[in-house]
C-alpha cells in the first residue's frame, strides 16, 4: 500500500536558522541570495534581529546550534566569585531584599578572604572583566558588523546567511517583546489541536501556552494595586518590588519588559509620571 502525504511522517522543524532565512520565513517569503531588492518587511525583520543580537538580547550560535556566551548568560560583576575564594557560584536570590543582602554578604567575604596586600575590589573586577570578555568574545565577533544593518540599512547577504540563532533563543526574545511566535517555526506538537495541548498540559502539570501573557496581566494588576496603596511609587521601583518579582513572576523577565508592561497601565496623569528619583 502506497503512503499518502498525510500518512507520511512530518519533516522535523529545524532548530537552527540563519538570520537571513529567519527574516524571510517570518514573513512567509522564500529566502533568496540573488541581487533582487529585499522586501520591506524582511528589511524590518533584519534590522530588528541584528539590533537585538547586537544588544545581546538575542542569543546567536554556530551552525550546529552551540550557543555563544552573551550578557544574558554571563554572571554580573556583583555575583562574581574571585579566584581566591575557590567555591562554586551560588544561586542568586530573586526577591529584591534577599538579593541586596546576599550581595552585601558576598562583598564582605570577598574583602575578608582576599590575600593581603591587594585591592580586593579592583582585582575582583579585573578577573570578572577577563571572564566576561572571554565568555562573550564569539558573540561580540559575530555582531561586530551589525550596526551597518540596523543603523544604515546595509544588508550584507553573505554575512547574514552565516549568522545563526536557535528556535529557543528566538522564542525567548519574542516572549520578552510580547510578540507571537510564528507558525512556521512551531513544532508538530505546538501545531496540534488546542484542546489536545491543553489536556496534555493539565496531565503534565506544566505552565499553559502564552505564559508571558498571563504573567503580564499579573504584573499589571499588582502594579495598579501598589499604586492605589502608594501613588508616589515610580515605575523603576515597581520593577524591583517583591510583589511584582514573586507573585507576578517578574523574576523571569528583564527590567525593560517589566517597565513596558507597567507603563501600559500607568493611571497617573503626565505631570505625576517621573523616572528614577535623583540622588541627593
Amino acid at each position: 500500500m502506497t503512503k499518502t502525504p498525510a500518512d507520511s511522517p512530518a519533516i522535523p522543524v529545524p532548530y537552527v536558522l540563519s538570520l537571513w532565512e529567519l527574516a524571510h520565513r517570518w514573513h512567509g517569503i522564500a529566502p533568496t541570495t540573488d541581487p533582487s531588492p529585499i522586501p520591506p518587511p524582511v528589511q524590518d525583520a533584519l534590522r530588528f534581529l541584528t539590533r537585538k543580537a547586537f544588544r545581546h538580547e538575542l542569543a546567536l550560535c554556530d551552525e550546529s546550534g552551540v550557543v555563544f556566551g552573551n550578557d544574558q548568560t554571563t554572571v554580573d560583576p556583583e555575583w562574581y566569585i574571585p579566584s581566591w575564594m575557590n567555591e562554586p557560584l551560588r544561586p542568586q536570590p530573586t526577591e529584591y531584599e534577599a538579593r541586596e543582602k546576599a550581595i552585601r554578604e558576598l562583598e564582605e567575604r570577598v574583602e575578608a578572604e582576599a590575600p593581603p596586600g591587594i585591592n580586593a575590589d579592583e582585582v575582583r573586577y579585573e578577573e570578572w572583566r577577563h571572564h566576561y570578555e572571554t565568555r562573550t568574545r564569539r558573540h561580540n565577533e559575530a555582531v561586530a558588523q551589525f550596526e551597518a544593518c540596523f543603523l544604515r540599512s546595509q544588508f550584507d547577504r553573505e554575512l547574514l546567511t552565516r549568522r545563526y540563532t536557535t528556535q529557543t533563543a528566538f522564542r525567548t526574545l519574542l516572549e520578552q517583546e510580547g510578540l507571537p511566535f510564528p507558525a512556521f517555526w512551531k513544532t508538530e506538537y505546538e501545531c496540534a489541536e488546542p484542546t489536545k495541548i491543553e489536556d496534555d498540559q493539565r496531565n503534565d502539570d506544566t505552565r499553559p501556552l502564552r505564559a508571558s501573557q498571563i504573567d503580564k496581566e499579573r504584573v499589571q494588576a499588582i502594579a495598579l494595586t501598589l499604586w492605589e496603596i502608594d501613588s508616589k511609587l515610580t515605575i523603576a521601583a515597581l520593577t524591583q518590588h517583591p510583589a511584582i518579582l514573586r507573585f507576578g513572576n517578574g523574576k523571569h523577565y528583564n527590567a525593560k519588559t517589566l517597565r513596558q508592561w507597567i507603563t501600559e497601565v500607568d493611571p497617573r496623569p503626565p505631570e505625576k509620571k517621573r523616572g528614577r528619583p535623583k540622588k541627593s
